[in-house]
């Protein structure tokens, strides 16, 4: 491993990389962050304010940064000259024109002031070891970042926002308080005064242990909304995708019903549980897409239908484009292709009816013939692993969080089966200290080289 976390442990640096994503663009960022970082700005901006070593409140300003003897560029600062930023230390990003060339200049301009470049993580590193973030919600900020659909941003927004972590933190609370009466009572076991009786101990055990098993059952929840990857068939109607789908389901497929006020009139999607290539997938067909649809004339059977393909699309980890054979591309496709770009798959369905080819990166199939049928399923499978295998950052919070549940979880059931035996209030103080630490190793509060490594080891530079 590249990183080393003695480095990382020392904030008295000032940091500098390149915050914005590789390659040309708009905008580009250059990140800083550390004790000097104000005293860097002043040694490179030519019109930097005498004041600044004043300021307590964060500020935007355009300034002009000196590169070489004959070079300068125009720069908008933001700037955090206190704990309110991120790191919770002296921090700003230099924005300017998205060249890659120009970034690295600034950067080199940086290093040259005794700035050093950033390991991969560290700003984000910065924020947990300030108490910014804790740990799951470090590990969100990479899963927002590297999010491949709308329910993984979403979801990696949730825990950001202290989704698991609040619940944890609270459970915490509950335990130390609980400690507190306990350790109380044994500073003064010798004066026979009672802090908390064996029936108010059980009482506030139990509600620890209730409010643990609803943690565990929330986290067993959303690990089970993630075992299969989602699959999304689109195409227009009578593309021959259900035809497709149902082939690939076999007798899997689920109908989940989409109701009209008209009768005769209900219409369905599917969704099928398979496994292609040793992955658990989950198939949804759903209607098909019209070139355009006009909510204000359409009917409203078809507006839902029209809404509830597009938002199981918006929330597909991979898509399956049918097209029919010989068929040329609507515009709909086209901006299909183009926002799903490296999770979508595109199949030329009907082949036993045309004798026009598909491109290369086109699967033919037909399924009055069979053809093609487990070449896609393959296909599906292989990109499936290939996505999996990408970046999983709100999964491994949920098996390390899963992990370290079950051995609190097993701590208060030995407390609650102390007090019950009468073993003592010291081996009871014992437990919840262990359940204690069990939970602090979620959040962060207790953590080793180890973990940091498995949260961190997956960022880029400039994060």
């Amino acid at each position: 491993m590249l990183r080393s976390f003695a480095t990382l442990f020392d904030v008295d640096d000032t940091i500098v990389a390149i915050a914005s994503a590789h390659g040309p663009a708009l905008r580009g960022i250059v990140r800083v962050s550390g004790p000097q970082t104000l005293a860097v700005l002043a040694q490179i901006c030519s019109d930097w304010p005498d004041d600044s070593g004043s300021w307590r409140t964060a500020r935007t300003a355009d300034h002009t940064l000196i590169l070489g003897d004959e070079s300068s560029v125009d720069v908008h600062l933001l700037v955090w000259p206190t704990e309110q930023s991120f790191t919770r230390q002296p921090a700003c990003e230099i924005h300017t024109v998205g060249s890659i060339p120009l970034l690295e200049m600034i950067v080199a301009k940086l290093l040259e002031q005794d700035c050093r470049l950033a390991e991969p993580g560290e700003f984000t590193l910065r924020a947990f070891l300030s108490g910014r973030l804790d740990l799951t919600q470090a590990e969100a900020v990479l899963g927002v970042i590297d999010a491949r659909n709308e329910r993984q941003f979403d979801q990696a927004l949730q825990q950001l926002a202290g989704g698991i972590g609040g619940p944890i933190t609270k459970l915490r609370d509950q335990i130390i308080y609980l400690l507190a009466e306990l350790e109380a009572g044994l500073d003064f076991a010798e004066e026979d005064i009672e802090f908390i009786s064996k029936e108010q101990l059980l009482g506030q055990l139990g509600s620890v242990q209730s409010d643990l098993r609803e943690v565990a059952r929330q986290l067993q929840n959303r690990q089970l909304s993630n075992e299969r990857v989602k699959v999304v068939f689109v195409g227009r109607p009578n593309a021959g995708k259900s035809s497709l789908f149902n082939a690939l389901a076999g007798n899997s497929a689920v109908s989940k019903a989409l109701v009209s006020q008209r009768a005769g009139t209900t219409r369905d999607y599917n969704l099928a549980d398979v496994e292609f290539s040793g992955v658990p997938i989950q198939l949804v067909d759903t209607a098909g897409l019209e070139q355009e649809s006009n909510v204000e004339t359409a009917d409203d059977l078809e507006t839902k239908m029209q809404r509830l393909a597009e938002s199981q699309l918006d929330e597909a980890d991979l898509a399956v484009l049918c097209l029919e054979a010989g068929a040329e591309s609507t515009e709909v496709e086209q901006r299909i292709r183009l926002a799903a770009r490296d999770r979508l798959l595109t199949v030329r369905t009907k082949t036993d009816l045309s004798t026009a080819v598909g491109n290369d990166d086109e699967i033919s199939t037909s399924v009055l013939e069979s053809i093609g049928l487990e070449l896609l399923s393959t296909a599906i499978g292989s990109l499936a692993k290939k996505l999996l295998q990408s970046e999983q950052h709100v999964e491994i919070t949920l098996s390390r969080t899963s992990d370290s549940l079950q051995s609190a979880q097993q701590a208060v059931d030995s407390a609650v089966s102390a007090t019950e035996s009468g073993l003592g209030e010291e081996i009871v103080a014992s437990e919840l200290r262990n359940a204690l630490d069990e939970l602090g190793r979620v959040v962060g509060v207790i953590y080793t080289d180890d973990i940091l490594d498995v949260v961190f080891s997956r960022f880029c530079i400039g994060k």
